[in-house]
């Protein structure tokens, strides 16, 4: 409570002043990362078992695969022998797999270990801090650079600084041909710098081509003789960007143009092969180049994390003269400032692109939430220089929104367009891809692409894992995959999406047995960003008193509007949600779409009690929102799953 005044203070004080700005992000971040020391504490393990595996010890710790807890090579773990000696064997983390990590430890307890396979052992974990250290370190910057980047945090329409000397003219050949208006727009107002002080945005809602743009971006500022950095809070949307970029490799970039920096904690297994030409992979190890070496390239790509470690190894202030940040909306403002603050200089131009609208940050303490949980991305936009304008535009020196869909059939975009964007996106994907399945023979209703099976399942959890998975909706995902498959769908052009990992595991067991294992399962998380001609989604829950829990771990997806939207906007073709009516009707983003697809004719699966007022909407209240539902046609579930004899085995 104490935490949460000092903030509420703070942030009533801090409009226009960039020390107090970063006094305010600073003691939210302290307050998220007690919170997380205090979580990390519900994992600890006692009485375990390690086995040796070459140098390093062995563990088996449940929850890893969703991030419960989270751990990353070089994180710090403590052990102590159970019922021994108050001796404390300090590890370090080298290896994270699937279900297991590897510790290399002082070798007396390796030997321990290995003479005695029953050695019981308690194991404490620790919160990974480089990314706290890199946003504190930024906010230091912050505050020594007050002045200069006063109207950076703050920009007003009355106090713009517009530069006298436009830096960049309007492109005249395109490298991609196919830009529309919007993103050569955006593309335009980027390289002419008119607004020096504030940060361009550009908000590309689902399907748009932000990051084409970005990479339009990208090269015709480097064709200008500019230096970008372009950077993201995970490495997997980095690697995205990238991948794009290093195609222009031998036409537009050379091979020294362009460098991916990884950290050294990543695994050179895990990166993309076309990558591995222009990263710092020394042979044994990711290293970082000296800034000699970053100087000359003309494009460096890594994490926002990584790139504040930049400035450690001796980036100047100002050596970018862009720097690009891709899924802004998902990254915590701190982290945005650990690279804003010690490397952006006077004549730089950040520029964020992202959607407010679609995943956000992902933080621990419900006192920072107010704060860490607005993006840097979301809290300009609701500034006066960043709004809507009364006749729908917006002032094109700040900020382009990208309108033009190309992704998804009209009917699948509709409900999340009205939902979450106004209904201004406009449907301009390609007839030949999103219309493809609008004739399939099992198809509820012929010409409607949207399908609901209702499924009276079960809430299953294994013994030593505390993620959850729903048998018969499993089953259900791979008897539709089967029909898409054995229809002349390529297993590649189909995704499952599902909010827990365990769900994942099953899922994926379950295709693979029935040789559809070309499918692609993950999270919402996994899928942002991506696309499939077919979604699948199973929502998993069927106990309504289990969505607090989701809600406290962020996991699930009732209650939680900006998940919902990305995993219905993953979907060109076809979109099959699989989940149980009874859960998803209180919610008003899923009852809305159960409800419109139950008037589209695309409902099967368990009775509904009552019919679905296709007339509600979202806003109306609870009592009028929500359907009474019971499982009357369940059966037909249980029997598929009967019949298949399935029976999930452990697979620890």
């Amino acid at each position: 409570q104490a935490a949460g005044g000092v903030l509420e203070e703070l942030e009533g004080r801090c409009e226009g002043s960039a020390s107090t700005f970063a006094d305010l992000m600073e003691k939210a971040l302290f307050t998220e990362e007690v919170q997380m020391h205090i979580d990390v504490q519900l994992f600890d393990m006692e009485s375990v078992c390690m086995r040796p595996s070459g140098r390093h010890l062995e563990l088996e710790v449940p929850g890893l695969a969703e991030g419960r807890p989270s751990v990353i090579r070089g994180d710090m773990v403590n052990v102590t022998v159970d019922g021994g000696k108050n001796v404390r064997y300090r590890g370090r983390v080298e290896g994270v797999m699937q279900k297991t990590i590897k510790i290399a430890f002082d070798r007396s307890l390796h030997d321990m270990v290995a003479a005695d396979r029953h050695t019981r052992l308690n194991v404490r974990f620790s919160v990974s801090r480089l990314p706290l250290k890199v946003a504190y370190q930024g906010l230091d910057e912050v505050r020594r650079n007050a002045a200069s980047l006063q109207h950076s945090l703050f920009p007003s329409p009355d106090a713009l600084h517009v530069s006298p000397k436009v830096a960049g003219g309007n492109i005249t050949r395109k490298v991609n041909a196919m830009l529309n208006e919007l993103q050569t727009q955006a593309v335009n107002q980027m390289l002419r710098c008119e607004v020096t002080s504030a940060p361009y945005i550009l908000w590309g809602p689902p399907g748009t081509g932000k990051t084409t743009t970005l990479v339009e971006f990208v090269l015709q500022a480097v064709m200008r003789d500019k230096k970008v950095l372009v950077a993201a809070p995970s490495n997997s949307a980095t690697d995205n960007i990238a991948q794009r970029l290093v195609r222009f490799v031998n036409t537009i970039l050379d091979t020294r143009d362009i460098l991916r920096v990884y950290a050294y904690t990543r695994s050179y297994n895990d990166t993309p092969s076309e990558l591995k030409q222009c990263c710092n992979w020394t042979g044994s190890e990711f290293e970082t180049p000296p800034a000699a070496s970053l100087s000359k390239k003309r494009i460096v790509a890594c994490t926002l994390t990584k790139a504040g470690t930049l400035f450690n190894a001796g980036v100047k202030r100002g050596a970018f003269d862009f720097i690009v940040v891709d899924e802004a909306s998902h990254a915590t403002e701190p982290e945005i400032l650990g690279v804003v603050g010690p490397l952006a200089g006077k004549e730089t131009r950040l520029i964020l692109a992202g959607d407010h609208k679609q995943l956000g940050p992902i933080i621990h303490s419900t006192v920072a939430q107010p704060v860490l949980g607005r993006s840097m991305h979301e809290r300009l936009m609701s500034r006066e220089a960043y709004t809507q304008r009364a006749d729908g535009s917006f002032d094109m020196r700040l900020v382009t929104e990208l309108v033009d869909s190309y992704r998804s059939h009209p009917d699948i975009l509709q409900l999340p367009n009205e939902h979450f964007y106004d209904s201004r996106l406009r449907a301009m994907a390609s007839r030949e891809t999103s219309h493809s399945l609008v004739n399939w023979e099992h198809l509820p209703r012929v010409g409607f692409p949207l399908v609901f099976e209702g499924v009276d399942g079960a809430d299953e959890r294994e013994l030593n894992s505390p993620s959850w998975f729903n048998t018969m909706e499993a089953m259900c995902v791979k008897e539709w995959a089967g029909k898409l498959v054995a229809s002349g769908v390529d297993p590649s052009d189909i995704g499952v999406i599902t909010p827990y990992h365990k769900q994942v595991q099953k899922v994926r067991m379950l295709l693979k047995a029935h040789d559809l294992g070309g499918i692609d399962v993950g999270s919402t998380e996994i899928f942002q960003g991506q696309e499939r001609r077919v979604i699948i989604i199973s929502t998993v829950r069927s106990t309504e008193e289990l969505l607090d829990v989701d809600a406290r771990h962020h996991l699930g997806f009732v209650a939680n509007p900006r998940r919902f939207n990305v995993a219905v906007t993953r979907a060109m073709a076809l979109l099959i949600v699989v989940g149980n009516p009874k859960v998803l009707s209180g919610d008003p983003h899923w009852g809305a779409l159960l409800r419109k697809i139950v008037a589209g004719g695309g409902y099967v699966g368990m009775t509904l009690q009552e019919p679905v007022d296709e007339g509600a909407t979202a806003s109306e209240s609870d009592d009028e929102n929500s359907v009474d539902f019971s499982a009357l046609g369940s059966a037909s579930a249980s029997e598929r799953v009967e019949h298949a004899g399935l029976a999930f085995v452990s697979d620890q």
